[in-house]
Parts: structure tokens; C-alpha cells; sequence
């Protein structure tokens, strides 16, 4: 099983603390309330939420779990997040830890995209990478007692990955496997300052960050993904999760597109000598009325 290395730096360690610290992103000023945990009648696809410690990044994080809570439980979650220790596309097949219990990988689909082609199984990759691991408390406490029920994908993408060959792949294997999934994208949106060496601007940074994210936004709302990463590639943007992004949105199928929440760490710190962006996202499912230009129609 692969042990937790985020604990203290992103979250609390004891499971008693973690609930706690989870409830108080939802109920926080930036949050969306109370997590309504005993609903399921949302029809949630995607969403995603940010990589960034909880301290800061969690109630944006909570506007996304609380679609996944309304939602009844999936087949599988599978969770995109950014390989930031390597550059390899990669799955592993251990059980992940957190210090609410252990979540099972569904093996079975993790093996049905290695044969594709495109993903490698690399258990290494993982256990040195949080970007899988930060999502799994949220998912968990969302889900309630379905928790011990549930598998997931975790999929590390490098940075020079082809997204859409992935998405073919991915999309494949699903089908074959029979599974209906829901996807979360762990990323977040323009890093700015000296510690992310990305300094366009030095007068007017909240104003001309949040230009840069609104921009971003746009493409994913409508779903474009390769407008997004030629986007991304344009503004020269360390975007966390950019190849991530652009994978989801080649795995789906049009949807209700609606930006939860969005703020930066230099809204939180009021300091924006170095600064994160986090947007919760959710993409939900509508009626289906044939192929649109760009969308393929066997998406999910």
C-alpha cells in the first residue's frame, strides 16, 4: 500500500483533526456551506479542484466535493493529476493511504490502459508525487460510508504528454471495462512569481493574474482543449495540471460547465510576490443531441 507523504504539509495526520479541518473549508468564508453528505441526486461528470495545501486551497476544493457528494457514487473516480517528480504518464496498482482508511485502485482498468500503450505502470512515480494522494481525504469524506466502496484510477501525466492519444486510450478502456466514471482533474491554474519563475507583470498582479485565469476559464468552459493548451503554451503559464486539463476536456462529452469558486493564495496570504490560483470546476452531464464539432460523441 502506498503510505501518505502529504501530512503536515498539506493536511492534518490524525483522521479525528482531518474531518475536521475538511468541515471547516466547507463552512469557511470561501466555502459553500455545510457538505451535504446524505444527497445523491446531482448528475456530476468531472470536476476539478486544486492540488494546493488545504490551509489555503481547501475551500475551493470543498465547492468541488460538494458536487461529488450530491452525486451518487461512480464506478470508478478517476483522478488526473500532474507528474511533477517525472515525465512519464503513469498508473500504479497499490491501494493508496490516508488517515482516514485505505482506497483501493481498480486494478482492472489500470491494466487495460497499460496494454494501450500511452500510460506506464510505475509505482515509484506515485509514491514520490502528492497530487493523486491530496485529493483522496476530500473524495473520501464526500462520499461518506460509501468511501470503503469505491476504486479509483490515479493517473499521473507528464508535462510533454499527447493528451489525446491518453484520451483515446483512456476512453477505450473504460468502455471495454465497463465502467462509468467520474473524472477529477487535480490542478491548479496561473503560478505566479519568482518561485515559479514567471514574472510577466510587477504593477497590478491581482488585477493581471486574474486576466490570465479568466482567459484560461473561458477555454474550459467551452471545452475546447486545444484552444486551452495553445492558451497555456501563448502566456507561457506554469499552469499545475495544464496537460491534465487538456486530457478532460477530450473526455468529455459537452456539458453544464460552471466555475464554483476561484480565488488565489494572495487573496488568502495578502501577499502576491508569489501567488497560486485555485478554481473549482464542475462539469455536469445534460441531454446528448447528437455529435458537436470537436467533441467526439463516444466521450463520457
Amino acid at each position: 500500500m502506498r503510505q501518505p507523504i502529504g501530512i503536515g504539509q498539506f493536511y492534518a495526520g490524525e483522521a479525528d483533526l482531518l474531518a475536521e479541518e475538511i468541515i471547516a473549508c466547507y463552512d469557511g468564508q470561501r466555502g459553500p456551506g455545510a457538505p451535504p453528505l446524505s444527497v445523491r441526486n446531482d448528475r456530476a461528470r468531472a470536476v476539478i479542484a486544486p492540488n494546493s495545501p488545504y490551509r489555503n486551497a481547501g475551500q475551493c476544493m470543498a465547492w468541488a466535493y460538494k458536487r461529488i457528494a450530491e452525486t451518487p457514487p461512480a464506478d470508478v473516480y478517476v483522478i488526473i493529476a500532474p507528474n511533477r517528480t517525472g515525465t512519464e504518464n503513469a498508473v500504479t496498482l497499490d491501494a493508496f493511504g490516508t488517515p482516514f482508511q485505505a482506497t483501493r485502485v481498480d486494478q482492472e482498468l489500470a491494466k487495460a490502459l497499460v496494454q494501450k500503450g500511452s500510460v506506464v505502470m510505475d509505482d515509484d512515480a506515485h509514491n514520490r508525487e502528492t497530487s493523486v494522494e491530496v485529493q483522496l481525504p476530500f473524495l473520501q469524506h464526500a462520499l461518506g460510508s460509501d468511501a470503503e466502496r469505491i476504486k479509483i484510477l490515479p493517473l499521473l501525466i507528464g508535462e510533454s504528454a499527447d493528451a489525446r492519444a491518453i484520451a483515446i486510450d483512456l476512453k477505450e478502456a473504460l468502455t471495454e471495462c465497463g465502467r462509468d466514471p467520474v473524472f477529477v482533474v487535480s490542478s491548479d491554474l496561473t503560478r505566479y512569481g519568482p518561485l515559479f519563475k514567471f514574472l510577466p507583470f510587477v504593477t497590478d498582479i491581482p488585477e493581471r493574474i486574474r486576466a490570465l485565469d479568466d482567459a484560461l476559464l473561458a477555454r474550459i468552459r467551452e471545452q475546447d482543449p486545444d484552444g486551452f493548451a495553445a492558451l497555456v503554451e501563448e502566456q507561457m503559464n506554469p499552469v499545475d495540471g495544464a496537460r491534465c486539463v487538456e486530457l478532460l476536456l477530450h473526455l468529455l462529452r459537452p456539458c453544464e460547465v460552471e466555475v464554483e469558486q476561484v480565488y488565489a493564495s494572495g487573496d488568502v496570504l495578502q501577499d502576491w510576490k508569489n501567488s497560486v490560483t485555485y478554481a473549482a470546476v464542475t462539469f455536469r452531464e445534460r441531454p446528448f443531441l447528437g455529435e458537436t464539432a470537436g467533441f467526439p460523441e463516444e466521450g463520457f
